[in-house]
């Protein structure tokens, strides 16, 4: 609890220092009654994984709001933030925002970012919203590492764990499915905690892995999400052997 407290403190610090920034927002969509993805430009200069924390006045104060880019590679003339609705909070004020309007943030932060190197498979594991910051590292995983045939040397696994209640809450799901149909070395795992359907893990990502019939061998693991499956998915990377130093995480609020 000390070295999460003593990172946060810093983390603070650093944010208070960097310059306001400002964008202009190009699109705001609805996937759903509770998510919305705003869209702005000029593209953040970021690493897959960094945030940016946005900024208001309220009540004459300045307050902030982390925001994962989500983003990817291939994005690159405006950068995304996926964002869930929270009736009355700052989600609320951000997802009313319309095209033309500005958008006030510092950074990018963070250091929760894709190795250089990857020595064995990759595995990614995200809920909800948490799939802003790994999605952006997906993409790059497969652009450095992708194969594009069977049977065609060299390339890594790359597997997605993504969890949400139903089908039909799962973020981004035609990328997945293109990559899914674009890239041999892919696998998608939806895991569903409210719905039982074909093609689908019923129950919660830390389950998934730890009923993963392969197994795993010594690959690197991030994770995003909430503070519970954060917790749980580490503990749950930890007894099937994932090494200290190649598990990955962030948790979001």
């Amino acid at each position: 609890m000390l070295l999460i407290a003593a990172y946060l403190l810093r983390r603070r610090a650093e944010e208070s220092m960097a310059l306001d920034k400002e964008g202009k927002i190009i699109e705001v969509l609805n996937p759903s009654e509770d998510v919305c993805m705003v869209r702005f430009e000029p593209p953040v200069s970021c690493k897959p994984g960094q945030f940016i924390s946005v900024l208001r006045e309220e009540m004459g104060k300045p307050i902030r709001k982390p925001y994962s880019i989500a983003s990817t590679v291939d994005e690159h003339t405006y950068s995304e933030l996926c964002v869930r609705i929270v009736p009355g909070e700052f989600s609320t004020w951000i997802c009313s925002h319309k095209p033309g309007d500005l958008l006030r943030f510092k950074g990018p932060f963070g250091g929760f970012i894709l190795q250089d190197q990857a020595d064995n498979d990759l595995v990614f594991a995200a809920t909800g919203t948490g799939i802003s910051s790994i999605r952006p590292m997906v993409f790059l995983a497969l652009k450095r590492w992708g194969v594009r045939e069977k049977g065609e040397p060299g390339g890594i696994i790359v597997r997605l764990f993504f969890g949400v209640r139903t089908w039909d809450g799962l973020l981004y799901k035609e990328d997945w499915e293109r990559l899914t149909r674009e890239y041999a070395n892919f696998r998608f795992i939806p895991c569903l905690s409210r719905e039982a359907r074909d093609g689908a893990y019923r129950g919660y990502v830390q389950n998934a892995l730890l009923e993963t019939p392969e197994g795993f061998k010594g690959e690197d693991i991030y994770i995003c999400g909430v503070e519970k499956m954060v917790q749980e998915t580490v503990e749950a990377a930890k007894k099937m052997g994932f090494p200290k130093e190649k598990i990955h995480f962030e948790e979001y609020v």
